[in-house]
This record gives C-alpha cells, structure tokens and sequence, in this order.
C-alpha cells in the first residue's frame, strides 16, 4: 500500500462530507479514502436518517471509484448532553476523540469537512494543533490533518457534488419522521432550502 494514500474521512452522509469524498477520489487516483462513522447515540431522529443516506450512497461511491473506497461503518459511539447547533463549539474533543479513533498506521492523512463560511472555521488552527499534539503519545508519526473544502462555499459544493450523491445526502439536524425541520441553522444554510424547485421533492 505504500503507493497509496489513504485519507481517513468522518463521514456523516451530509452534503459537506459527502462531497469531501468525491473530492478527494477525484483529485488523484493515489488517494485511497476510508470513510467512518461517528453515531451520536442519544439523537434518535438524525442517526438512523444519516445511516439511511449513507446506506445508498456507499454503492454509488464504489461503483464509481472501486476498492480506491472504502466505508468502515461506524467507528465510535457517544452520548452528548448538547444536540444544539454550535455542537462543534462544546464538543471538540468529542471530534478529536472521533478523529483518533478512526486512525492507524496505514492512514497518511485526515480529511476534515469544514466548508467556506462554516462557523468552525475559526477553529481550524485549534485543530491541528490539537491533532499535532497526538504526535507525542503516538509511536508513528501522526497523520497530517487537512481541510480541503476550507475555501470552497456550500453553494459551489452542492453544484459540483454527483447527481446520484445529490439524491440522498442529508442536512438536517434535527429531521421529524426522516424529513428536514426547515428552521435549524443546517436548514437555513442548505442550497437544497434556497432552490424551491429542489426542496418541493424533500417535502
């Protein structure tokens, strides 16, 4: 595998991490991904909307790029006490946590979703500092970390994004009976929202 490069992906079936993959597999045929899982135990409506989407992607992705993808399932389990919509703000070292738990030895580097605009992007030199640090407790040395959606906006994602992928990809936080809330801040900044011919299919 040493002519690889496998990039692991936390992926959540939303329209960000979705297109991440695609990206990546798509900006050169040496990139390997390793797609994973993160299930937040205690969000009852979003995690079973999220398997689903990814359950009919997964196909679309290998079908398309082959064993150069691969979905590992869910990495890691967690219960968290705020399910509100700055999530990333209290809970970085759940992230963190995710993030270690979905790495090994074969992993040359870690993908993170964040997209132009994301209020998390404030947070970026945080991060890698914080994945840098894990370099002293690990005997190989530690993947790098990367954002490659940092300077691409939502807008430009959900043009560029598989229309087979497009289909299925999921936005919101908290959906009621597997459809999307409209109000929380997901919904508000989803292009799906704004393109009223596109979001009449979602209701």
């Amino acid at each position: 595998m040493n002519e690889w490069n496998v990039i692991s992906v936390l992926w959540s079936g939303g329209l960000d991490s979705t297109y991440l993959i695609q990206h990546l597999l798509d900006a050169d045929p040496s990139n390997v991904v390793w797609a994973s899982y993160v299930e937040i135990e205690n969000n009852k409506e979003k995690v079973p909307h999220e398997l689903d989407a990814i359950k009919k992607m997964e196909p679309i992705l290998k079908n398309k790029y082959g064993d150069r993808f691969v979905y590992l399932g869910v990495a890691c389990k967690f219960s968290i006490k705020d399910l509100s919509n700055n999530l990333v703000f209290y809970q970085m070292p759940l992230w963190i946590a995710a993030v270690v738990c979905t790495t090994n030895n074969k992993v040359k580097e870690i993908a993170v979703g964040y997209v132009m605009n994301d209020d998390a992007i404030s947070y970026l030199s945080e991060f890698r500092d914080i994945v840098k640090a894990f370099d002293t407790i690990s005997h190989d040395p530690y993947p790098k970390i990367s954002f490659p959606l940092s300077k691409i906006s939502k807008t430009e994602i959900f043009r560029r994004i598989m229309p087979e992928l497009k289909e299925h990809v999921v936005w919101c936080e908290r959906p009621k009976n597997g459809k999307p809330c409209r109000k929380c801040h997901s919904c508000e900044r989803s292009p799906v929202l704004k393109a009223k011919k596109s979001w009449k299919r979602f209701l």
